[in-house]
Parts: structure tokens; C-alpha cells; sequence
């Protein structure tokens, strides 16, 4: 569903404020849409030809209902919602200029590298990006790729529904080889407050992040300011009981100067007979 195109000279129209029978252009892909609208169906914009390719024809109502969330706990009028950058051919679902923020929304697969791409188009401009993961598609016990790329990022999952029920969480997980081994209870975030912290290395769970950027109700939030916390007390148990065991010197001496060429000499031998 899409509620936003473009009218006469560019000018970006919702569909609230659209007419019937009008030619509009999609954001996007700039092909023709006409508004819909009835008694029981919210103002919408639809393709008159189904494109192949085009992320404003595929939204789904959760990803609206998301995008409008945002836009409400920001503060209507301080955010944009589709709001395009000619300069790297970007629609943005909602951009908080002020802070230099953009939050993607991804309710749909998407590859590691497209959203390395984003991340790099975005931060050409001075901009930060914020994943909205939806947990129907992510947070599952097997890791997406993209999850992954942006584990040392701020980035965020949501349960909003269609009728907008659900909000945006963070959560401590650990993740081994691609799965996640465990998963505490979400901690409700609150996208209108972003802070940053100054560089505090010898916190675990600051240590491997590359953006001071965090939100009030998130786990770095919990960390800096409730390090007392029974949630954040079992996560830093489960880290710790987690971390390699630091060898002593003669070990890894042992290690690389015994073991190391016994097993190279070993395998040669195996190599040479199986011959």
C-alpha cells in the first residue's frame, strides 16, 4: 500500500489530500498511480500497470504502520516519511533531518550487500542509518545475513501489526555461528530520544559497536545507565561464561612450536602414503 506520490511540478502528495481520477507518479519507479479509497479502506495510492520491480507497490500495512509510528514518536512535522535523495536516487521511509537520522524499515528479505549499500549511499550524505527489522520476517534462531552486517550498528526490531498494535524493540541475544543460542525478553525503545555515548571500551557490549548512536530503552542505554539491572546483570553473566579462557605463555608456546608442526608433519605423511 502507498501513501505518498508525486503530483504537479514534483510536488510530493499523501494520499489523504489526493483526488480521484488524477494522474499521479510513484516515487519510485515514476510510473502512473490513481488514488483508491472507500468507506471501509484507508486513502491509498495503486500502480495502473504492476511494476516489476518497485518498493512503494510492495509495502506491506505493517510497513506503514511502522513508518507512521516513527513519524508520531518523533513529532509530526520535526520527520519525513518517503523522502527521496536525488542525489543517490534513495527514498528513505522516514528521515529526521535534525539529527541526521534515517530509518529503514524491512519487512521483506533483503541481501547483506543491499543493505551495505544503503548504509554507504546514506552516510555520503551525513546521514546514520536505523534498521527496523519486522520480527515476522527477522529475529527468528537462525541469523539473516543482513542482520548480521548491522549487529555493531543501532538497529531494531518491531511486532507492530497491521492495525498498529506493537512497537520497536531492542533485546540481548547471543549469537554462535549464525544462531542465535539466546534471546532475553524485548526492551521497549524509544525512537524519539537518540543519544551517544562517549568511548567507553570496557564495556562488553560497547566494545565491538562502531556508532556511539543508542535510544532511550535500549540494551546500551540499560548498560550505561541501569548496570544494575537483574536483565542486564544475566546478560553480562552469560558473556562472561561465553569469553575464550586466556592462555598462559608456555601454553601457547606448546601449542605453536609442538603441537602446531607435529600435526603439518603428520598430514604430509598421510598425503605422501595415500598417494
Amino acid at each position: 500500500m502507498q501513501l505518498y506520490a508525486l503530483g504537479e511540478k514534483e510536488r510530493v502528495i499523501r494520499a489523504a489530500a489526493a483526488r480521484r481520477g488524477v494522474d499521479y507518479r510513484c516515487l519510485e519507479c515514476g510510473n502512473l498511480v490513481h488514488l483508491r479509497q472507500g468507506p471501509h479502506r484507508q486513502p491509498h495510492f495503486y500502480h495502473l500497470s504492476t511494476p516489476t520491480q518497485c518498493r512503494q507497490h510492495g509495502k506491506s500495512e505493517e510497513h506503514l504502520e511502522v513508518q507512521r509510528f516513527i513519524e508520531r514518536s518523533i513529532g509530526k512535522g520535526r520527520s519525513k516519511l518517503e523522502h527521496r535523495f536525488s542525489e543517490i536516487d534513495r527514498i528513505a521511509d522516514v528521515v529526521w533531518e535534525e539529527r541526521r537520522l534515517v530509518f529503514e524499515v524491512q519487512c521483506s528479505p533483503i541481501t547483506a550487500a543491499e543493505v551495505k549499500e544503503r548504509c554507504r549511499d546514506y552516510a555520503s550524505l551525513g546521514y546514520e542509518v536505523v534498521w527496523i527489522f519486522h520480527q515476522r520476517q527477522f529475529n527468528r534462531r537462525r541469523v539473516s545475513a543482513a542482520e548480521m552486517v548491522v549487529r555493531h550498528h543501532p538497529y531494531y526490531f518491531t511486532d507492530m501489526d497491521a492495525t498498529g498494535r506493537g512497537g520497536i524493540y531492542s533485546q540481548y541475544d547471543r549469537v554462535v555461528e549464525g544462531w542465535r543460542s539466546e534471546r532475553f525478553n524485548p526492551l521497549a525503545v524509544d525512537v524519539s530520544q537518540p543519544s551517544y555515548y562517549k568511548d567507553n571500551r570496557s564495556h562488553v557490549l560497547l566494545s565491538q559497536r562502531s556508532s556511539s548512536l543508542y535510544f532511550a530503552g535500549d540494551l546500551i542505554d540499560l548498560a550505561l545507565h541501569h548496570p544494575t539491572a537483574p536483565y542486564l546483570q544475566h546478560a553480562m553473566t552469560l558473556e562472561a561464561a561465553a569469553m575464550p579462557i586466556k592462555e598462559a605463555w608456555w601454553e601457547r608456546g606448546w601449542r605453536r612450536y609442538v603441537v602446531h608442526p607435529y600435526l603439518c608433519l603428520f598430514q604430509a605423511v598421510l598425503e605422501k602414503v595415500c598417494r
